[in-house]
């Protein structure tokens, strides 16, 4: 017995992007070992961290879209502690103690940007509010190590740690019950 089959064949379209994002990959993986090669043979600081640390910035700034959770503050988020991360090794190779003062900076612009996206439209936000508990809540672990002089204590992170501790008090006191489920729903708890 043959089977027809009755529905037209599909062809499988060219996704333009998934080639532009592999192009991508493969000149930034090219372009990493020809810096990591460069900078061995030359020697000195190991600046090939500036360009790597780059490349992946990049790539997940406008290349990497989950395909859970890719809400623009969630990216936004993820993208900011990337450039935090970033300016760390940046200020560890040259051996400088500038980073925690604007990592601190960055992060309360972080959690103030989360804060006022939240508040806008919270009809619209709810499933942000993960977002926003978790990023309070590694804030208020860095104020933490701060006070306990793992890193050094300055006004940035003051702030950072008031401003975490006041935003992760009000999504307790108002909305609770939001927090709970959004989180069961996130972790995937019954």
């Amino acid at each position: 017995m043959k089977i027809e089959n009755d529905y037209p064949l599909i062809k499988k379209k060219l996704n333009k992007y998934l080639i532009f994002r592999r192009i991508m990959l493969l000149l930034f993986l090219v372009s990493a070992v020809t810096v990591i090669i460069v900078n061995l043979a030359v020697g000195g600081k190991y600046w090939m961290l500036y360009v790597i640390g780059g490349e992946i910035i990049f790539y997940y700034a406008f290349l990497n879209f989950p395909l859970i959770d890719s809400s623009l503050v969630k990216r936004l988020t993820v993208v900011l502690f990337q450039i935090c991360g970033y300016l760390y090794i940046i200020d560890f190779i040259n051996k400088t103690k500038w980073s925690y003062f604007v990592i601190g900076i960055v992060a309360f612009s972080i959690v103030l940007i989360q804060l006022l996206l939240f508040f806008l439209s919270f009809n619209y936000q709810k499933k942000k509010v993960v977002t926003l508990f978790i990023t309070t809540i590694c804030s208020i672990i860095y104020f933490i190590l701060s006070l306990c002089g793992i890193v050094k204590i300055n006004w940035p992170i003051i702030v950072l740690g008031s401003v975490s501790l006041f935003a992760l008090l009000i999504l307790f006191i108002f909305y609770h019950k939001t927090v709970i489920i959004e989180l069961r729903k996130y972790f995937n708890l019954k």
